[in-house]
Formats: structure tokens, C-alpha cells, sequence
């Protein structure tokens, strides 16, 4: 199976992005800086193997260095995403929730109050890991652990009041956590896909 690179492609971003504020930088006196937002959002999150979607809810905070340019940050719980396990006594489970704090660039393009992007960032993921009852009594053990992750997506922001803003967005997540949860047990826990498909909604209150 193909697997993207994320130490190599956080590099890659950290370098994109650092060439975007220097050059924002270097033309920000000629822009208008127009301050940044807080809000919340909701949504919906799919894991590539996982049997389906779950629920997610944040809240987040942009600081608009010019009119073109934002960088947001989030802090997201996604509830929990169920993976099917074989076991000789049947079908256990191995529930996994969420909770990502991110860091997002944007690059809008504005017109008049509607305001398309593209996104790109980073973040870091703590992922809580639950096996139901059955699987646990074959030796399988719950536990946490923490992962780095990347993602781009693109989306729409529309501004309905002077300081009043809502936005929808879409993104693709690459997660690569630790593969050895309890890999001796159950060797397909080791094979599953953490990447993941984001779409989510919310409002900005602008300042």
C-alpha cells in the first residue's frame, strides 16, 4: 500500500509557508491588514477504513495578515470512528476518537463579500483508542497516543453582517499514527487507513 511521507511532507509545508509570510511581509505597508475572526464550526469526518462517518466540533481563531492571506488556528473533538476486527470468537471493534489542533494557511481570493480559498497545514492529533469488550478479552488493550498530520483543502467564506461571518470548507487529512497496536494479536489493526475526508461549517465573528 502507497503511504505518503509525513515527516517529509511537514517539511514541505513549514517551507511553503514560510515563503508565504516572508512574501506577505515584504508587501504588507502596501496591503491593508483587516484584523481576524473567532467562531465555531461542525462538521463531518469519514476515515478511509473506518465502517462510517463521525460527527465533529471545534472552535477556531484566523488572524488575516492582509486582505488576501489568513492563517487560522483550531482546536476539533470528531467523534468516534468504528473499525470492524476479526477475531476467532466473531467481530470485535476498535473505536477511535479525535481531538486535532491545527494550523491552517489560507489564500483567499475576495470578491465583493464572497470569498473563495485554498487551505494547507498541519497539526498535531491526540488519537484515543477503544476495543470493545470481546476484543480486550483477547489481550488487546486500550491506549492513547499522539500523531502528526497534514492537510489541504479549499472552501468558501461569506460575509451576511458588518462583523458576521459563515464559511464552508472540504479538506483531505493524511494521518500515519503508530501502527502497532496490539499488531501481535490482530494483524490487520496494523493495515488500517487513518486518512481521512473533512467537510465542515461554521461562523466568524470578525474583528
Amino acid at each position: 500500500m502507497h503511504r505518503i511521507s509525513v515527516s517529509h511532507g511537514g517539511i514541505v509545508f513549514a517551507a511553503a509557508l514560510a515563503s508565504a509570510l516572508a512574501f506577505s511581509t515584504g508587501i504588507a505597508p502596501r496591503a491593508e491588514a483587516i484584523g481576524g475572526n473567532v467562531g465555531g464550526h461542525v462538521g463531518y469526518s469519514k476515515t478511509k477504513d473506518a465502517e462510517g462517518g463521525a460527527v465533529l466540533v471545534g472552535g477556531h481563531g484566523e488572524l488575516r495578515l492582509i486582505k488576501w492571506l489568513g492563517v487560522q488556528g483550531a482546536v476539533d473533538y470528531r467523534h468516534i470512528s468504528s473499525f470492524d476486527i476479526n477475531t476467532p470468537n466473531g467481530s470485535g471493534e476498535l473505536s477511535v476518537r479525535e481531538i486535532p489542533v491545527t494550523v491552517t494557511g489560507r489564500v483567499y481570493l475576495p470578491v465583493s463579500k464572497v470569498s473563495p480559498f485554498a487551505a494547507a497545514g498541519a497539526g498535531w492529533y491526540h488519537l484515543i483508542y477503544d476495543y470493545s469488550n470481546n476484543v480486550e478479552a483477547m489481550g488487546a488493550e486500550d491506549k492513547s497516543t499522539n500523531t502528526f498530520g497534514w492537510h489541504v483543502g479549499a472552501g468558501l467564506e461569506v460575509q451576511v453582517a458588518p462583523h458576521i461571518g459563515l464559511y464552508g470548507e472540504g479538506r483531505a487529512v493524511f494521518l500515519d499514527p503508530e501502527r502497532d497496536l496490539d499488531s501481535s494479536v490482530f494483524d490487520q489493526v496494523k493495515d488500517f487507513d487513518y486518512n481521512s475526508t473533512y467537510f465542515a461549517g461554521g461562523v466568524n465573528f470578525m474583528f
